[in-house]
């Protein structure tokens, strides 16, 4: 997990777009490629930590499940998988 104070959504999904292509660039020793995925969520005024987290969570899967190698985000308002 990656905190981003002072970050609002599209700043952490820039943050997030450039470690993924970093990794997705890097030839590691072994030399098989190596990709991640990422799920990108902001704290909302009412929100609680563990939201945060689940909605982090529930984003990293939804990116697993759109072809890996990628970055996704969840709004606080929207149910994981839309």
């Amino acid at each position: 997990m990656v905190l981003l104070p002072e970050s609002d959504l599209a700043a952490a999904m820039r943050s997030a777009e450039r470690i993924r292509a970093a990794i997705a660039a890097h030839l590691f020793a072994h030399r098989e490629p190596v990709t991640a995925s990422f799920g990108v969520a902001v704290l909302a005024p009412d929100d609680r930590l563990d939201g945060l987290v689940k909605r982090a969570d529930d984003a990293l899967y939804l990116a697993k499940r759109s072809g890996r190698n990628r970055v996704e985000s969840l709004l606080p308002e929207e149910p994981e998988g839309t």
